[in-house]
């Protein structure tokens, strides 16, 4: 299929805020954090992975409050990576960048790795 750059166009126009790659909101990250890297939304907050030892996420809300969560991530290889939420198991699914390179589903209420 050839690329058709007016189709294009009219699909960018109806994105909001602005466009693909607008900056839509931005905050400091938690003082905890030393390196915000991976980052995930669940419907409700925002997740933020933090390689260095040791491994965290920081739940955050999307006004950039950080909500004192923190879910612990010391199977990650090299870091833990970016995420994506799971509404219809109410999973966080985050990469383990450097070990396995797996996908593992993260259960918020309980504190564990899938």
């Amino acid at each position: 299929m050839p690329f058709d750059p007016a189709a294009v166009e009219r699909i960018a126009a109806n994105i909001q805020p602005g466009g693909v790659g607008d900056v839509v909101k931005s905050w400091p990250a938690p003082a905890a954090v030393e390196i915000a890297w991976g980052l995930g939304f669940d419907a409700t907050n925002v997740w933020l992975a933090d390689p260095p030892l040791p491994k965290n996420d920081y739940i955050i809300t999307p006004e950039g409050v950080f909500t004192g969560t923190i879910f612990n991530t010391p199977w990650a290889g090299s870091w833990p990576g970016d995420m994506a939420y799971d509404s219809n198991r109410n999973l966080m699914w985050q990469v383990n960048v450097g070990g396995d390179n797996g996908i593992y589903g993260l259960n918020p209420p309980q504190q564990e790795r899938l």
